[in-house]
């Protein structure tokens, strides 16, 4: 593979500290292009190790945002609230053509496993072919939808081992981030069950 054949697109949204860190802890192991999405203008903030780009919108719209500024075959997307131990890029890209991760779950209404979207790997091209992240999902199931139609268009969801460790929503459930978590995710999940044909 080529030296940098894959880009790690973290969202900012609070919680500096911890994308500092997991900056920290990826330049350790990797020299792949970190892009940060950062949703504060007023704060400027600047990352060592790392590009930034300001992006304030929801997490989906900025997920998109950052995939249309990569500029590598394959693009990782990764919270903020990880700890990274040791490489991991070119095991995650080694499933070319499929969407990689770092842990799977079960999804009720798929009726399948899917990956969690605190990690995700996958092509640029496949972002391009089956479209966009759904931005009628502001916060939450949209990694999941995006899942279903790369299925749906004949890939593949693949989880592999490696050294990436999720500190668990540290993100996602902070109320003073995500105001209104519980409607946020009822307006989302009646989104998800709508473009999966449920609703």
């Amino acid at each position: 593979m080529p030296e940098h054949f894959a880009t790690i697109v973290i969202p900012q949204n609070g919680m500096r500290e911890l994308t500092v860190q997991a900056i920290q802890d990826i330049r350790r192991h990797e020299s792949c292009p970190i892009l940060v999405l950062v949703n504060d203008k007023s704060a400027t903030p600047t990352f060592r190790g790392a590009s930034v780009i300001y992006t304030r919108q929801s997490l989906t719209e900025s997920w998109n945002n950052g995939i249309r500024a990569v500029r590598t075959s394959s693009v990782i997307l990764l919270n903020n609230d990880i700890r990274c131990e040791g490489p991991f890029v070119e095991r995650l890209c080694m499933s070319y053509g499929s969407i990689t991760g770092a842990q799977k779950r079960n999804d009720r209404d798929l009726g399948r496993v899917v990956l969690q979207g605190w990690c995700l790997c996958f092509p640029v091209q496949l972002w391009e072919e089956i479209g966009q992240f759904n931005e009628a999902m502001s916060l939450y199931f949209s990694d999941t939808e995006f899942q279903s139609r790369a299925l749906a268009a004949g890939g593949t969801l693949n989880a592999v081992d490696v050294p990436l460790r999720h500190l668990k929503h540290k993100t996602a459930h902070n109320a003073k981030i995500v105001p209104n978590r519980g409607k946020r995710f009822t307006a989302d999940r009646r989104a998800f069950l709508k473009a999966i044909g449920k609703r």
